[in-house]
């Protein structure tokens, strides 16, 4: 299929990804997104009582090819 990056949104700002990697199907592309989320929530969640992360992947054009989204919001009732 070719290469794709990676552009991370969360409350840090934009990390962009000049790298990219190499997949041969679809399914590989959800597997590295669901992999990049998991992680970015593991570290920065547990420190906050809110967020959000999205994930922009762009092919070798530069064209958008997926916007995933994820977001978490804790509200204490005692």
């Amino acid at each position: 299929m070719g290469r794709y990056f990676f552009e991370l949104h969360n409350g840090d700002g934009t990390t962009p990804d000049d790298e990219g990697m190499e997949f041969s199907a679809r399914a590989n592309i959800v597997n590295e997104i669901s992999r990049l989320m998991l992680d970015i929530v593991r570290e920065e969640l547990p420190d906050r009582e809110s967020g959000a992360v999205s994930v922009i992947v762009r092919d070798e054009t530069g064209k958008v090819i997926s916007v995933s989204n994820m977001s978490f919001m804790n509200h204490w009732l005692a």
